[in-house]
């Protein structure tokens, strides 16, 4: 039973930690030389760059480091995301290695035993469960990704449907979040 109580503690600590990190910054500023990610309307494409210059009717960006700064009309734009910069993804990695190491550590039992062993293996899925969690954990802070906040564009739609997964316990729920 105390083996069974350590793994969901862990779990549940693996869980909370695979969200640090990723709440948005509720302020971010658009200004000159923040990076930025849009989708132009018209095209579809998806750009990135450094802004040059702001105002309220467009954006001045360089999209390549020797390339001449583009104009984009702010109402000609699908989407308008700004870098909060480079993040480690230690709680993520904690959690993608924890759940191949539990299903390891709750078959692993059954391949040395010759009688009942169901007692060993909330102990064993907890042991391995954690090593790979920690293994997991030192190549997340080691993989940086950048993050990225969406900023509102004026006369872009205000109501967004958002998809999102998200650990439970015995798996993953998936969910869609309204947005406006």
């Amino acid at each position: 039973m105390k083996a069974t109580r350590t793994i969901a503690l862990g779990l549940s600590l693996v869980a909370a930690t695979a969200g640090v990190g990723e709440a948005q910054d509720a302020a971010v500023s658009l200004s000159p030389g923040a990076t930025v990610r849009l989708a132009e309307a018209a095209t579809g494409s998806r750009l990135k760059g450094t802004v040059l210059e702001v105002s309220p009717e467009f954006l001045l960006v360089r999209t390549e480091p020797t390339a001449a700064p583009r104009r984009f009309d702010l109402a000609h734009l699908h989407s308008l995301e700004v870098s909060t910069g480079r993040k480690g993804n230690v709680g993520r990695g904690a959690l993608i290695g924890f759940l191949p190491g539990a299903v390891v550590g709750a078959v692993l039992p059954g391949f040395g035993c010759d009688g009942d062993c169901s007692g060993y293996i909330p102990a064993s899925m907890a042991i391995v469960g954690a090593t790979t969690a920690l293994i997991g954990a030192a190549i997340g802070a080691a993989v940086k990704t950048e993050r990225w906040q969406p900023l509102h564009l004026s006369g872009a739609p205000s109501v967004r449907l958002v998809p999102s997964v998200t650990p439970v316990r015995g798996g993953l729920a998936a969910g869609l979040t309204l947005r406006f």
